[in-house]
């Protein structure tokens, strides 16, 4: 009979809270120990169930407690076994970590024998991460044959005592639940197993864990109390969970909310906010950028910061990671909480990540719900002694991508808005200002600035330029008459007519340096990047007849004009000139042209932004069109650095350093 465990807040789910306590009294009074069903004060954070349904028909059939040590909360059995004062000197000796005692198992008369409890306890090992605690302790009797199979270890110091009477033999028993290393080999593996279904909000499957024989306790098979609370009758409750962005500025996101960005960690009024809260995941004294959300008068709605992997908590970490932190918000507006933590994702997006992490306690899944975070193994888990009561906080990742799309939906459940217009425009420009600020410091352009760009290398660029400009009036054509919306349209419409016979001034540009133009524009091909370039813009607008994610590869064709300086123009007019070119600006028209079209208010780049403010309306179109625009960047970041490094070996300096090495060797034979 397959089943499953469930973690469950009992304060918010008193139905079932009611049908534990009577199943746990009843069970215990088979064995004569009714007295031992204690029912403890329910506080929040401190108090968690486990229950077991059968996933035929969704029956309660078995449950544990965890409940956890605060600083004026000791564990049941610290107060049960208060004269030995070891046993209060080996809780405190693991508190810092956060530690929890497992307690109140029990099982229906229908699961008596089947081994059910020792799955129950590997889940409890399973479940700590979620609730904070790296440290769990048990009281066992003889009876319970699977106490060390699961990683619990007795403290033979303290010895076999006589609980919860004569009849028994208990042991104190302690486990390492972030690695249980004395767990058996394949408990481990059951327990890691049901660890991510837990940290994904999932029931854990019980029928992971390996029952040995002979595992179960004995007792007499009775008739289920009436009463059954199943799994059905839970309610599903989830916890939602004109340029770019400038640092300090509200932007707005959705109706009612704006983004504010500042570097740096969480100022003192987000600190507040978020040591006022649940506390979900760690707090990063080296953020990068801390995103906080405001309402329209500066009302403080909710904070979460973004760390780059390599200066995180999270050790080893590549700085392709975006490490968050700092999470709060207002109580009661767990939607703000999704949205904040899409804010940040959307940042990480910005900043190059491809993966989000954190260290989280999050038994609600506000931070894992919402961005789909996974547990990682083998990582350390971190401590946080600075709330109402310590936690280990498990380290947690996910794909950004998956992150992003889950943290939009799960705010999406509770609002069904749309983000505003300026939201995506604003990230189209940070991307491409953030990519030319890479792309200007290398290859090609860094040739070019610091004068050591040299004629074969200039003349294999041009050339390449060639390959692509010449077909631009085509697909621009292709994209008109693939444009149903007379804006759309009219847009590729002027497009084109600025771009007619462009090609023809690159020709002119090689002919000044006495290039073999027939060659170029007869026999040539592209070099890898400059065809990978090509083959983006061809696809969308020849077989995918997508005029807007087309807009993607001009926008970053025309990014790298349109945002030249004078001081670029100077230096490759300077360079040119150092090759005894006569009259250099005859020999680079096509760029000088294209800074005055594809530049300012006018040009083709803020008119393209501007069509696209109509139809980047979504986070799913932004994404689609944002992979886009990754790709065309990327193709042209490798081609300006192949238009450098594949002419290398023929270039005056290498040259030199051959012809030197040459008389060096002859001089030596002589």
């Amino acid at each position: 009979m397959r089943s499953h465990v469930v973690l469950i807040d009992p304060l918010g789910e008193r139905a079932v809270w009611r049908a534990f306590l009577e199943q746990q009294r009843a069970c215990y009074a088979r064995y004569g120990a009714g007295a031992a069903a204690h029912e403890p004060e329910l506080c929040p954070d401190l108090l968690w169930l486990l229950c077991v349904f059968d996933d035929d028909g969704g029956e309660l059939v078995a449950g544990a407690r965890i409940q956890v040590r605060a600083p004026d909360q000791p564990l049941p059995l610290e107060q049960a076994l208060a004269s030995i004062p070891r046993v209060a000197r080996e809780v405190a000796r693991r508190y810092a970590d956060g530690i929890g005692e497992v307690g109140a198992l029990w099982s229906a008369p229908s699961r008596a024998r089947s081994g059910i409890g020792g799955a129950v306890i590997a889940a409890s090992v399973a479940c700590a991460a979620a609730i904070g605690v790296r440290h769990l302790v048990s009281l066992a009797h003889q009876h319970n044959r699977f106490t060390r199979r699961v990683g619990f270890e007795p403290d033979a110091r303290i010895g076999a005592l006589p609980y919860p009477d004569d009849r028994y033999r208990s042991t104190v028993n302690f486990c390492d639940a972030r690695d249980a290393p004395t767990a058996d080999p394949d408990v481990r593996r059951a327990i890691l197993a049901m660890r991510r279904n837990v940290l994904r909000g999932e029931p854990a499957d019980l029928d992971l864990y390996p029952v040995c024989s002979g595992e179960g306790p004995d007792g007499p098979t009775r008739e289920i109390p009436q009463g059954v609370i199943r799994m059905s009758n839970i309610a599903a409750k989830s916890r939602p969970t004109r340029h770019p962005q400038r640092r300090g500025t509200p932007r707005p996101l959705v109706e009612g909310v704006h983004v504010v960005e500042t570097s740096g960690p969480p100022d003192e009024a987000a600190r507040a906010l978020f040591e006022a809260g649940p506390r979900l995941t760690a707090s990063s004294a080296s953020a990068d950028t801390t995103v906080t959300l405001r309402a329209p008068d500066g009302a403080l709605l909710a904070v979460a910061s973004v760390t780059r992997g390599d200066r995180s908590l999270l050790a080893g970490a590549s700085p392709r990671v975006a490490y968050v932190g700092d999470l709060a918000w207002r109580e009661g507006d767990e939607a703000m909480a999704a949205l904040v933590l899409y804010a940040a994702a959307r940042r990480a997006r910005i900043d190059g990540a491809s993966t989000i992490a954190a260290h989280v306690c999050d038994p609600h899944r506000a931070v894992t719900g919402a961005l789909g975070l996974e547990a990682i193994e083998g990582l350390a888990w971190v401590r946080d002694e600075t709330g109402a009561r310590p936690r280990s906080l498990v380290p947690a990742a996910n794909r950004l991508d998956l992150a992003i799309d889950r943290a939009w939906a799960a705010f999406a459940q509770v609002r069904d808005e749309r983000p505003s217009p300026e939201w995506f425009i604003d990230e189209v420009d940070e991307t491409i200002e953030r990519w030319l600020a890479d792309l200007y410091g290398r290859g090609f352009f860094r040739a070019v600035f610091e004068r050591t760009l040299t004629r074969e290398q200039y003349v294999y660029a041009a050339s390449n330029m060639h390959q692509f400009v010449r077909w631009t009036t085509r697909l621009l054509g292709l994209a008109v008459g693939s444009s149903h919306e007379r804006a759309t349209r009219d847009h590729f419409l002027g497009h084109l007519a600025g771009e007619v016979n462009h090609e023809i001034i690159i020709e002119r540009d090689l002919a000044h340096l006495d290039v073999d133009v027939s060659y170029v524009v007869e026999r040539m091909a592209p070099s890898p990047h400059t065809r990978h370039f090509m083959a983006v813009q061809e696809s969308l607008i020849g077989f995918h007849h997508d005029p807007v994610a087309f807009m993607a590869s001009p926008l970053a064709a025309e990014g790298i004009a349109s945002h030249l300086t004078p001081a670029f123009v100077d230096a490759l007019e300077a360079t040119i000139a150092g090759w005894g070119v006569s009259e250099p600006r005859r020999a680079m028209t096509f760029f000088t042209s294209h800074v005055h079209t594809d530049g300012g208010d006018d040009g083709h780049w803020e008119t393209t932004l501007g069509l696209l403010r109509a139809h980047l309306d979504a986070e799913l179109v932004a994404a689609r069109f944002l992979a886009t625009l990754r790709s065309s960047m990327s193709a042209l970041t490798g081609a300006y650095d192949e238009y450098v490094d594949d002419v290398e070996s023929i270039a005056p300096h290498a040259l030199d350093t051959r012809a030197l090495a040459a008389a060096e060797a002859c001089a030596a034979e002589e």
